[in-house]
């Protein structure tokens, strides 16, 4: 997909998917706003009493930082989204499945607010 590669380009990770609540952060923190842990608790329905539920989380971090530093902000973004979902709905750990996207500085170290994300994909898994 050419936009999509020249999205890469400018440092843009790639949007998130349809049907995905995405959590964003300001740059360089692993906490949540209150207004972006009000987009976690509007998940409630989807989770409560759903016994099947399956839950994949994707970290993502702007290209302002090396490989490393970014690694370990998506490592503590997705822990900080899954700790919330594990606290407050009752899921079991195994029902959340993490993937680790960090930038690195290769795009010339552009920030975009956009990709400082954690996306939240609830699907149900079929019996």
């Amino acid at each position: 997909n050419r936009e999509l590669a020249a999205l890469k380009l400018q440092g843009i990770q790639k949007p998130p998917s349809k049907g995905t609540t995405s959590i964003y952060f300001n740059s360089g923190s692993a906490t949540a706003s209150v207004a972006q842990q009000s987009k976690l608790a509007s998940l409630r329905s989807a989770i409560e009493g759903n016994n099947n539920i399956v839950i994949e989380l994707k970290a993502f971090t702007d290209a302002t930082g090396n490989i490393k530093v970014n690694e370990t902000l998506s490592k503590k973004r997705a822990a900080y989204v899954k700790n919330y979902l594990i606290k407050h709905y009752k899921l079991p750990d195994e029902n959340i499945t993490v993937n680790i996207n960090p930038s690195s500085n290769a795009a010339g170290g552009i920030s975009n607010p956009l990709d400082r994300r954690v996306d939240v994909l609830v699907t149900t898994e079929e019996l």
